[in-house]
């Protein structure tokens, strides 16, 4: 008993040591499932109950019938022996299938409560064990509860269910996908008693489907995106739907500066769209500097990357490089605040590998259409320039056919593109022309040589049209260095030519005017040497054209005034407009002739100075003629001052007289004598001076420049007319400046014009006033001379014309109206100025502007 090596125990009642219920009790309390068969002599019920409920198997009283009847009992002891054990151990392959089976067992029953789950099915909804599972509702696992109702009622209907998919929620909450196949167990009327049934997770599954789902619509919805600005929303749209990232991005590297430009982010990266990262520089630029995928729970710990980036919560990041064609062209990474497990940055790898390469595709697509948007653009660029050229043009291959003209060429032959294209040259253009130009020739000597040649000019008729003339030329037109077609260019010089004859007419006309002319008439090169010298410049000067060809205008001057024309053709030389001065010129035989020269400057039609035109007018005889004019009005001022004159010579020479007269009455009277001597010394000394101011101011002008003492020439003016102003009651007043400069000048011509603005101020005050006469130096090297009266004024309609020849307004007899005018000429021949201020009523001033000598003394 103690071995257990027993099949079948077989015990009498009463033994010697023990009793049978003893035997009993201690088989079916070390192997309960052992059967037991007890043997008594005596027939007692107690005996019999009492091996009853120790569960003996069979009671077998003594007796021969018995006897008999044992071995029979045996045989079917053993026989349910062995079928207890083949239950036992079918019991036990059930049980050790139900723990072990990878698929989720359960039993429910139709309110939900779980009556019983294998092990797979606690792993598989995350409970630790039996109990706390059995603990739940069913209704309390299922995601969606629609789902629930769907299955309950398909089982009620059908009673079976197979294959019912539906998401349940493990006990962490995460939600996982199932398969069910299950049945219904039913009671005698048909009612539920209970499901039984089992769950497979096809989360992983579910999971491929969805992947490949993605990776499917990711596929065929960027196959017919156009452009990458249309694939870069769908990648991540699908991207953020599939891995519930909050944020995603896309970025590109720029090939020329190595930077990483992030073109397109959603969620909560929105802000990073148009980002440039530096080479290497954040998780993208990391990734694409490398090559390898990166994945981190929390980026913000890694220590490359926690100030480089800010993910605005998302720690959770996976970024893959963009790899297509073995060339990493930008990163895709996507951010949440949960985990990203492996399986996902696989489905981001996948996507990835699919968006690089439509990316690429687009980006090539894009460039190509791009080239032939500029191919297109191009051509019809170069189609609009060669139609707007108003060249004929023809193009022309190796078998000497035409294969492209612009329109110029068809309209100027009168020809239509159909009978021309494709034919032959001396099918397009007259035979006569092929043979006189040698036209197939020199194609086939450009096409030969690969040099373009200059052909030459030729007339051309087209058919209605007058003949023209064209200037052609053949062009090369390159691939590889080596010529694909001649170009024909036809330029129409017609117009030209006959430009060009009327051109050389003018010229020639122009010359014969030039050479004709009584005025000087020198052309200058830009640096002012002389190139042309007409016939009136050798006249006047006496030196020949071939004398003076090449050398400066400047030098041919009087030497005191080559400064002047120097600087004057610097100024022109400079970009100055016309100028105007008044220079001698030298002559050959050392004479210096007085020229009124006019400069400008001649100009292309681009406004670059080509040379100056210098056009002088002899002005001697103008000279001349103003000296006897100016004479003219001295002799008339002597006329006005006559009466003035002879006042003042009738006083000297009465004291001279009163004098004589004493001397002659009192001879002896030596005092008197010496007194009358004195006077008469003095008042012939006094006569002396007014005759000698007379004189001067009546000698012939003299036409030399030279230092003039201006208070000299006013002093003796005013000595001159010193009797006229007293006379009239005019009060003068001068206000010289001490130490005035010197001026340039003639101090006759100058003491004239004094003259003439003095008498006109003394006639202009009729009833006496006050004559006021001011000197000063300006700033800007020139002495002023100013002459104001108190007179009458001018009207201000008379102010334009007072120095206009011939203007008076004088009574007949008084003035012929030259004195100012004459004034006028004299002060622009030293190169001043003259000026006018009057008010009616109040009084004139006028101001002489003389230039003070070089040294400014």
């Amino acid at each position: 008993l103690e071995a257990g090596d027993f099949d079948l125990v077989i015990t009498d009642y009463q033994l010697g040591w023990t009793d049978g219920l003893a035997v009993l009790r201690a088989v079916k309390a070390r192997s309960p499932d052992y059967p037991v068969i007890m043997l008594t002599g005596t027939d007692s019920e107690e005996i019999a109950a009492e091996a009853m409920k120790a569960r003996l198997d069979v009671y077998v009283t003594k007796s021969p019938q018995h006897f008999a009847f044992l071995p029979a009992v045996v045989r079917s002891i053993q026989e349910q022996l062995q079928k207890r054990q083949v239950m036992k151990q079918a019991e036990t392959l059930y049980h050790n299938l139900y723990e072990r089976v990878p698929v989720g067992l359960y039993r429910t029953t139709p309110t939900g409560e779980i009556l019983d789950a294998n092990p797979a099915l606690m792993e598989m909804l995350g409970y630790p064990d039996r109990e706390s599972l059995l603990a739940v509702n069913v209704e309390d696992i299922f995601v969606a509860p629609e789902d629930r109702r769907q299955w309950q009622a398909l089982m009620e209907r059908e009673g079976i269910a197979r294959g019912f998919e539906m998401q349940l929620r493990r006990r962490d909450g995460t939600v996982i996908w199932v398969r069910d196949s299950a049945r219904a167990v039913r009671d005698a009327d048909g009612r539920a008693l209970y499901y039984e049934g089992s769950l497979e997770d096809i989360t992983e599954h579910k999971q491929r489907e969805r992947e490949l789902k993605a990776i499917v619509t990711v596929s065929a919805t960027l196959r017919t995106a156009p452009t990458r600005a249309d694939m870069l929303p769908v990648i991540l749209d699908q991207l953020c739907a599939l891995l519930e990232a909050e944020g995603a991005a896309l970025a590109m590297r720029d090939l020329d500066s190595g930077e990483s430009v992030i073109e397109l982010a959603r969620g909560g990266w929105a802000n990073w769209t148009g980002v440039r990262l530096p080479p290497g520089e954040g998780v993208g630029g990391h990734v694409i500097a490398t090559g390898q995928p990166y994945i981190s729970a929390n980026v913000q710990a890694d220590p490359r990357f926690a100030r480089q980036i800010e993910t605005n919560g998302l720690r959770a990041v996976a970024c893959i490089p963009l790899i297509a064609l073995e060339q990493t062209i930008g990163a895709l990474w996507v951010g949440r605040k949960t985990r990203i497990a492996d399986e996902e940055l696989r489905l981001l790898t996948a996507i990835g590998d699919i968006a690089a390469n439509a990316i690429r595709r687009a980006t090539l697509h894009e460039q190509t259409a791009q080239l032939y948007k500029q191919l297109e653009s191009r051509e019809s660029f170069i189609t609009r320039i060669l139609e707007s050229i108003p060249s004929s043009l023809v193009v022309i291959d190796r078998n000497l056919r035409v294969v492209s003209v612009n329109r110029n060429f068809l309209e100027k032959t009168r020809r239509e593109a159909r009978v021309t294209l494709g034919h032959k040259i001396e099918e397009v253009f007259p035979q006569a022309l092929v043979e006189y130009t040698r036209l197939d020739q020199k194609v086939r000597q450009v096409f030969r040589t690969g040099q373009p040649v200059e052909g030459g000019k030729v007339a051309y008729r087209a058919p209605g049209l007058p003949s023209r003339i064209y200037y052609y030329r053949l062009i090369p037109l390159k691939v590889a260095d080596e010529a694909e077609n001649v170009m024909l260019l036809m330029d129409d010089i017609t117009d030209r030519e006959h430009l060009g004859e009327e051109v050389r007419r003018a010229e020639r006309h122009l010359a014969s005017v030039v050479e004709c002319a009584s005025d000087l008439v020198v052309s200058l090169d830009p640096q002012g040497r002389i190139v042309t010298w007409n016939r009136a410049a050798e006249r006047i000067s006496g030196l020949k054209a071939e004398q003076v060809e090449g050398r400066s205008l400047d030098y041919l001057c009087a030497a005191e005034q080559q400064p002047v024309m120097a600087k004057m053709l610097r100024g022109l030389i400079r970009g100055a407009g016309v100028q105007n001065i008044e220079v001698k010129l030298l002559t050959a035989n050392g004479q210096e002739v007085p020229i009124a020269w006019s400069c400008s400057p001649m100009r292309d039609d681009a406004g670059g100075m080509v040379g100056i035109v210098a056009v002088g007018r002899d002005l001697t005889e103008q000279r001349r003629m103003e000296a006897q004019l100016v004479q003219s009005a001295k002799m008339a001022s002597l006329g006005v001052m006559a009466g003035g004159i002879a006042h003042e010579l009738r006083n000297p020479l009465g004291i001279i007289s009163a004098s004589a007269q004493l001397l002659l009455e009192r001879p002896d009277d030596a005092q008197l004598r010496s007194q009358c001597a004195q006077k008469i010394h003095a008042a012939t000394q006094r006569a002396s001076v007014i005759i000698e101011n007379l004189l001067k101011f009546g000698r012939p002008v003299d036409q030399q420049m030279r230092e003039v003492d201006l208070h000299a020439v006013l002093e003796e003016t005013l000595a001159l007319l010193a009797h006229q102003v007293t006379l009239q009651e005019v009060t003068l007043r001068k206000e010289f400046q001490p130490d005035l400069p010197r001026a340039h000048g003639n101090p006759q011509v100058l003491q004239q014009v004094f003259t003439n603005l003095i008498l006109n101020a003394c006639n202009a005050m009729p009833q006496g006033g006050t004559l006021t006469v001011a000197t000063r130096a300006t700033e800007i090297g020139r002495v002023e001379i100013r002459f104001s009266d108190t007179g009458r004024g001018i009207p201000p309609e008379h102010l334009p014309k007072i120095f206009d020849p011939f203007f008076t307004t004088m009574p007949v007899g008084k003035g012929i109206g030259l004195g100012l005018s004459i004034s006028y000429s004299i002060i622009q021949q030293h190169q001043g100025t003259i000026e006018v201020e009057s008010q009616v009523g109040q009084g004139t001033t006028f101001t002489v502007r003389l230039p003070v000598t070089a040294d400014g003394r």
